[in-house]
């Protein structure tokens, strides 16, 4: 019963405290991110740190991909 309660708890404290991440706007976020980094870094370190973003634009680009693709198969499905 105790683990029951423990687990129910939990659920429901994880339900109420998640949400999903929105990217509302980053395109343009990262976009002045690496002009500050192209202008305030070390020109040696200015291409890696450009890396980096670049890379995290990606991993973002496919998050976002992959979620409109289930959205759009949610919908398919509902309508079949």
């Amino acid at each position: 019963m105790i683990l029951l309660e423990t687990l129910n708890a939990t659920t429901n404290l994880m339900s109420s405290s998640y949400k999903p991440k929105e990217y509302v706007g980053y395109q343009e976020i990262l976009d002045n991110v690496r002009s500050i980094v192209k202008r305030i870094a070390p020109e040696w370190a200015a291409s890696s740190i450009v890396q980096e973003i670049d890379d995290l634009e990606t991993t973002i680009d496919e998050t976002l991909s992959g979620r409109a693709d289930m959205a759009e198969e949610m919908l398919r499905d509902d309508f079949e």
